[in-house]
């Protein structure tokens, strides 16, 4: 601990990005939230989006995920509590409740977490950015798709959404700017050439939000 330059209150500071995961995770948003008051004058988008993304995952463990559908915060949706596996892969998934996987890999592109449930058979793959316009990257979300079809956990996708979540300040304007890859998610039930309207575009509350 040691005193901020802009607050008497001390505050810890993140070391590295396996440290500020595992304190996110384990000990919630709002750790990430009073590290980064820290940082505010001097945030970059590409520290900006890797701490939103860790708050993403800390709000999931402890006490669950508040979506908004606008910039004044309306609830949307309302995403439960939840234990989260790390895993590139396809890991063992229950019958009984709904398992979230979290990507070891903190730089292959694409999506940043999924939810499968594997009871009512749906699959929701999310991508966390803190920019204001994004690419579509279908061919990474399909891979992994293709992964689970080919695994011993496979079944059959009903509900297939993919979701961009965004800082609600910035939803409004959000864009998707390309989309590589059109057509491979036709066997999941995903049109051809209207991918971009297909996509589930939500908010959540900020970095430097209360």
């Amino acid at each position: 601990m040691f005193p901020s330059t802009t607050t008497e209150i001390p505050v810890t500071p993140v070391i590295s990005q396996y440290a500020a995961t595992t304190i996110g995770i384990q000990c919630g948003p709002e750790a990430i939230k009073k590290f980064m008051t820290t940082l505010q004058e001097s945030s970059n988008p590409a520290l900006n989006g890797w701490m939103l993304e860790i708050v993403f995952f800390a709000s999931l463990r402890n006490g669950g995920v508040t979506t908004v559908d606008d910039a004044a915060g309306n609830t949307l949706d309302k995403w439960s509590k939840a234990s989260i596996v790390v895993s590139d892969g396809v890991p063992t998934l229950s019958t009984d409740h709904v398992v979230w996987i979290k990507p070891v890999k903190w730089n292959r592109g694409g999506y940043d977490a999924i939810m499968v449930c594997k009871r009512t058979q749906h699959v929701r793959m999310v991508q966390v950015t803190s920019a204001h316009t994004h690419t579509f990257r279908i061919d990474l979300f399909y891979m992994w798709l293709r992964n689970l079809s080919r695994s011993a956990e496979s079944f059959e996708v009903k509900t297939l959404e993919i979701v961009f979540l965004v800082e609600r300040k910035v939803l409004t304007d959000f864009k998707i700017t390309k989309v590589d890859g059109e057509g491979k998610l036709v066997p999941f039930g995903w049109s051809h050439g209207e991918e971009k309207e297909l996509v589930t575009r939500v908010g959540i509350k900020g970095l430097f939000e209360p």
